[in-house]
């Protein structure tokens, strides 16, 4: 076991980081943690150097690949015709490695099985277990993760089936040679500058960081390393929270903070109830979230002569927001000074800046202070850019759109949203896309525009939908909270639905929060019929969703076209779109009011839907009550196995 003071560097160098700040809705940036970057050049001449013992060469372009290529099939024409079968497999390695670096991985595998089968012919252990060692990296390269994990397992179980133990020792080498210089993602940043350029263009989807992951931690726990054993599940409980599955998250996090205390690691240990404070602030369990928070500063004061200062104040910034969501705004605010007075004396970098600042904005939005709280979002999107967090500027998008909408700029508004919603969306970001929506859909509610706001608020409660069927396994006081976090997007969603005589669709929704919430209170899957399956969307609104999309990646586009030759042809393609757009509005608007002209059952139907229709049939004689509590008005809906019997509406 080593020592904690050996990490410090490391906690350092690899930036264990967990950024977090909040929206108008419930949403705030998820968990990261990273490892420096390496050069491209050094990683290439160190690929090189290991495929052969020749002199590292700076081979960077195409060019220079390809030559060198030419060069080397020479050679191995040379080789084979002299029966050089040790001189062949090492020259076939080396073009391996230089078409994993040309991206061709097909032909890099096919060259690398050659040369492993001469290897196993020679009895050449080590040079066997490096060629598997490029086999795994072209795998990896290639995006093909779990393929990497999958090699070195079954490699060696066979070895280990037929007893030849001669070959293990190198695996295990070039497992943490590979592990340690190019494959180290520790919850989620990857060494080399090619991973680096991907995820700062949104090109690495959170499964892909956790295929990652899970290969450290395969890798970790095949060398016997603990300390990154408890770094690679950290790192897949945060890559499962920012998938919004928050249960595996905390299995996770809970099997890294018990190595971490096991091994006296005081200051990762502190990190990770950091985390765990975040995810039970995820699902306003608030008093919850304090507890491991309060439990971190302790560790850190206690030890603050062994490890960095940074966490102190990313401690602070997270108990201010607890202090926020609990209405508590001058605790808020004093917190919020006292972790921006920890950023001054930290020694390091400023990793979690821009959510502290974004933080102390949401406070003063919450007071009603919106300029206030407008430059306070702005001051913290100069920070987001931050090396591992792709997602970070997303969710301060969603606060100065937020401020937008609160000073009725709404034009400036859906267009700082939409930028956000385009990144979660690369991301399949689903906490920070669900929560982009349903600011969307409560701008438009705003505009007087109820069929548009529905849009974005079904597509809203869908995808919310999607991260509570990953909650089974929580307590019921959890999956409570959690869906108290989002059950406004319901309720809003309902009342627009109701008031257009939308019964049946409305119908749905408070089934999804009524229905589910009795499964969730007797565990029994019958006790809510089928298991829901979302909110049906219409055609139209389906045509609308997909040219709103398409607007949102032509805004990437001309965003990134600033100065290209294209820019005045993208922006007439938006204009395209965006008539087309309004056109499917119209057209929605017009089936809304056809329809309730027309077909009766749309406004009063005989039939009930879905659950309710399940729930009633069970027993004779049995009434559903659909409760809708808002601030201004309440609606009951009655349901019999006749149908809805009746929709009083009481307003104040």
């Amino acid at each position: 076991m080593r020592s904690p003071t050996n990490h410090l560097g490391l906690i350092t160098a690899t930036l264990l980081l967990s950024l977090t700040s909040s929206l108008q809705l419930p949403g705030r940036i998820l968990g990261i943690s990273g490892a420096m970057a390496t050069s491209e050049q050094q990683l290439h001449r160190e690929q090189f150097e290991l495929a052969g013992n020749i002199p590292p060469l700076p081979i960077l372009s195409s060019t220079d690949l390809q030559e060198e290529l030419e060069k080397l099939q020479q050679i191995l024409v040379n080789q084979r015709e002299n029966r050089n079968r040790l001189g062949e497999a090492n020259t076939l390695n080396k073009m391996g490695v230089i078409y994993v670096l040309l991206a061709e991985y097909d032909q890099a595998l096919e060259l690398h099985q050659q040369a492993l089968l001469i290897y196993q012919e020679l009895d050449q252990y080590q040079s066997e277990a490096e060629t598997i060692g490029y086999i795994g990296n072209a795998y990896f390269q290639a995006g093909e993760y779990r393929q990497v994990e999958e090699l070195f397992r079954q490699k060696l179980e066979s070895n280990r089936q037929i007893g030849d133990q001669g070959l293990e020792p190198f695996i295990f080498d070039v497992m943490h040679r590979y592990l340690k210089n190019e494959w180290r993602l520790q919850a989620g940043f990857y060494a080399p500058t090619t991973k680096v350029e991907r995820f700062h263009q949104r090109d690495l989807s959170w499964q892909e960081i956790l295929a990652i992951s899970e290969l450290n931690l395969f890798i970790n726990r095949k060398i016997g390393d603990s300390y990154h054993e408890a770094i690679a599940l950290h790192s897949i409980g945060w890559s499962y929270r920012n998938l919004g599955d928050y249960q595996q998250s905390l299995y996770f996090y809970q099997q890294a903070l018990d190595i971490a205390t096991e091994s006296s690691e005081q200051h990762f240990s502190a990190f990770v109830l950091i985390e765990i404070g975040l995810l039970y602030i995820d699902l306003a369990k608030y008093e919850e979230a304090l507890k491991p928070l309060q439990q971190s500063l302790v560790i850190l004061e206690n030890d603050s002569a062994n490890g960095p200062a940074d966490l102190k104040h990313f401690a602070l910034n997270q108990i201010g927001l607890v202090y926020k969501n609990r209405e508590q705004y001058e605790k808020a605010l004093q917190i919020c000074d006292q972790a921006l007075d920890a950023t001054r004396s930290a020694t390091g970098s400023i990793w979690d800046l821009h959510n502290i600042l974004n933080n102390c904005g949401e406070v003063y939005f919450q007071m009603g202070r919106y300029d206030q709280a407008l430059a306070w979002y702005r001051e913290a999107k100069k920070h987001s850019d931050i090396l591992g967090d792709p997602g970070a500027k997303g969710f301060i998008l969603n606060s100065i759109a937020s401020a937008y909408t609160k000073m009725g700029d709404y034009t400036q508004a859906l267009e700082t949203y939409r930028q956000a919603l385009a990144l979660f969306q690369e991301l399949n970001a689903l906490p920070g896309e669900r929560t982009t929506l349903s600011n969307i859909g409560a701008l438009f509610e705003q505009q007087n525009q109820p069929e548009l706001a529905i849009v974005f608020y079904k597509e809203a409660v869908n995808i919310t939908e999607t991260i509570r069927q990953n909650l089974n396994t929580l307590t019921i006081e959890e999956q409570k909270a959690y869906t108290e976090t989002v059950a406004d997007t319901y309720r809003r969603l309902a009342d627009l639905l109701l008031s257009q005589g939308r019964i049946l669709e409305a119908q749905q929704v408070l089934e999804l929060l009524k229905v589910q919430e009795l499964r969730n209170f007797t565990k029994d899957t019958r006790a809510g019929g089928e298991e829901t399956t979302g909110i049906t969307t219409n055609p139209t609104e389906a045509e609308i969703l997909s040219t709103h999309g398409s607007l949102i990646a032509l805004g990437r586009k001309i965003e990134e076209c600033q100065q290209c030759e294209q820019r005045s042809q993208l922006l007439d393609q938006r204009e395209v779109i965006a008539q087309e757009f309004e056109e499917n509005v119209q057209s929605l608007k017009q089936i809304i009011r056809d329809r309730l002209d027309k077909d009766q059952a749309f406004l009063d139907p005989n039939q009930l839907g879905g659950n309710a229709e399940a729930i009633v049939s069970a027993q004779p004689g049995t009434v559903l009550i659909y409760p809708l509590v808002l601030e201004d008005k309440l609606w009951i809906l009655w349901a019999a196995s006749g149908g809805i019997i009746s929709i009083p509406v009481v307003s104040e």
